[in-house]
């Protein structure tokens, strides 16, 4: 029984240990969504207002704040992606386990447990590269952004960023 204990103990000081060498490795990363800038679209309005031309380098993208975007696609973005954001820290254990319990009955990946949080990062700091190391940056970047920013800066962040098809980058361009 002793053993067990310092086996245990062992293994739960390595896994600190382990998460704070990851989170220092990564400290820099969360600044970029932090101090979030993206790439804007450039619009030229004749003398009466109307829109004459919209230029953009590589990303068609018009910049809205969270108080300018409905209720009810806050809502559906949240019901459809990740329904405990506004309880969770940028990480969902809940989610991590039911993920994985499906993906072993299964024996592939078939669900994910990303949270808007974690979507958010790989889409902004990380690659879409599906390795160990890289959701474990993802993770612990969530952990970073969510402690530096409010959950409706988070989803202003989002909504700005993410791809809706057809050359449109965030919500105000797609809608």
């Amino acid at each position: 029984m002793r053993y067990l204990i310092i086996l245990i103990g062992f293994f739960m000081s390595l896994s600190v240990a382990g998460f704070i060498y990851i989170y220092s490795q990564v400290r820099f990363d969360a600044y970029e969504i932090i101090d979030y800038k993206p790439k804007l679209s450039t619009q030229f309005f004749d003398r009466h207002g109307r829109l004459v031309a919209n230029i953009f380098d590589g990303e068609h993208r018009l910049y809205v704040h969270y108080d300018e975007i409905p209720a009810r696609v806050i809502e559906a973005l949240v019901a459809i992606e990740d329904t405990a954001f506004f309880e969770h820290n940028g990480i969902n254990i809940e989610a991590i386990f039911r993920a994985l319990v499906k993906d072993i009955k299964a024996m592939s990946l078939v669900e994910g447990a990303s949270t808007l949080t974690q979507q958010l990062i790989k889409n902004v700091v990380l690659s879409r590269e599906k390795t160990i190391k890289r959701k474990l940056n993802e993770a612990v970047l969530a952990l970073k952004v969510e402690s530096e920013l409010s959950k409706e800066e988070i989803l202003e962040r989002y909504l700005n960023h993410i791809y809706f098809g057809h050359g449109y980058y965030g919500i105000k361009t797609a809608s």
